[in-house]
């Protein structure tokens, strides 16, 4: 487990005509810090502005780290009374999240646990970061900021991996394509095998010990396909497809008579075990004498 403190690296102001900053760089650092920047509101009326504080790293965290907890904090105090809870801002669009409590006379540490949104909130990078508000309630209140530095606290742990190296006699690894691979502890792993046609799957190891495959799934078999022929020709629209449309009560009617190289023909695309062969008729009288078949 590992903690690490990700510190903002710039920010920007809702306007640089009135709104101004000192020492800038004295909030690029923790909440512990002593020092601070200055913002300074210089319009002689009543009026809101903001600095946007954001550039957080989070590139400082490994892709795969779990986040156990994370937190939000900025330290900071104004001269007098008049502004409001800092609230977490992509830019300048708001994600509508405040930190707790306003910004008081004294510095101030604001938070607000980001934990449960952290995926979300990381997807915004460089834009991500902490919306301040200086208030100047009329034109005779002094308006300025000290703001300390502000903080995302990470606490995080990485995931441990295992290498799993698989070996098979008698068959053919489908899934993962490579015998060895690295996976993380927790989560599950699938290997896929074919036995070789014509042999016994003999034995399947993971990491040099002999495990039992469970079959999950067997792939229904592929049938051959077939075709039918003849040399017989057709009566009237009794037409030869009615002789194989597995309907008995359409049939087919030739206007030849059996005679020898006569024929109809079944030709299959791959080998198969014939056992039988038979033929039906609803006619007593006209119906095939004989059947061979290889």
């Amino acid at each position: 487990m590992a903690t690490i403190r990700l510190i903002p690296s710039t920010y920007s102001l809702s306007d640089t005509s009135y709104l101004s900053i000192s020492n800038a760089s004295n909030m690029y650092t923790n909440i512990d810090s002593t020092t601070y920047a200055t913002l300074n509101h210089t319009r002689t009326s009543t009026s809101s502005y903001y600095i946007y504080v954001k550039g957080f790293n989070f590139d400082d965290i490994p892709a795969d780290a779990i986040i156990n907890s994370a937190t939000i904090k900025v330290k900071a105090k104004v001269t007098s009374a008049g502004s409001y809870a800092p609230a977490l801002y992509s830019n300048t669009t708001s994600l509508n999240q405040n930190l707790s409590g306003n910004i008081g006379t004294t510095a101030t540490t604001s938070t607000v646990d980001i934990t449960s949104n952290w995926e979300a909130y990381k997807g915004y990078g460089s834009n991500f970061g902490i919306r301040l508000r200086l208030n100047r309630s009329s034109k005779n209140t002094a308006s300025s900021m000290n703001i300390y530095g502000a903080e995302i606290l990470v606490d995080y742990t990485m995931p441990v991996y295992h290498t799993i190296s698989t070996s098979i006699t008698g068959g053919t690894l489908r899934s993962p394509t490579t015998t060895s691979a690295s996976v993380r502890a927790g989560t599950n792993y699938e290997i896929t095998f074919n036995g070789n046609p014509g042999y016994a799957l003999s034995s399947m190891t993971v990491n040099g010990v002999e495990v039992t495959p469970t079959i999950k799934s067997a792939p229904a078999p592929t049938l051959p396909t077939y075709t039918v022929s003849t040399n017989y020709g057709t009566y009237s629209t009794y037409a030869f497809s009615n002789a194989y449309d597995g309907d008995d009560s359409t049939y087919f009617w030739s206007n030849q008579a059996q005679d020898a190289g006569r024929y109809v023909l079944i030709t299959f695309s791959d080998f198969v075990k014939l056992n039988s062969f038979s033929t039906y008729s609803s006619n007593s009288t006209d119906f095939p004498r004989s059947n061979n078949y290889l």
